[in-house]
């Protein structure tokens, strides 16, 4: 190091924009965490519905099975 010390004193200015500065990112990232959550709901009950879609297709294939094998080729 050069020996320069890197803190330096703030005016009540700066520390108050900073403060809002810091409150503004917060506040976004809030809203962003929301939007995500939101997003990953929609997701999970998607996923649920294709998962319900292949489950009845797997059943529907087990029973035409069953019917088949009634039937000698």
């Amino acid at each position: 190091m050069s020996g320069k010390s890197y803190r330096r004193d703030w005016d009540v200015d700066e520390m108050e924009e900073y403060a809002q500065r810091t409150k503004n990112s917060i506040r976004y990232l809030e809203n962003e965490n929301i939007k995500l959550k939101m997003e990953n709901e929609r997701l999970k009950c998607s996923s649920n519905e294709a998962l319900d879609k292949i489950t009845d297709g797997v059943n529907d294939i087990r029973k035409l099975s069953k019917v088949a094998q009634k039937f000698p080729p």
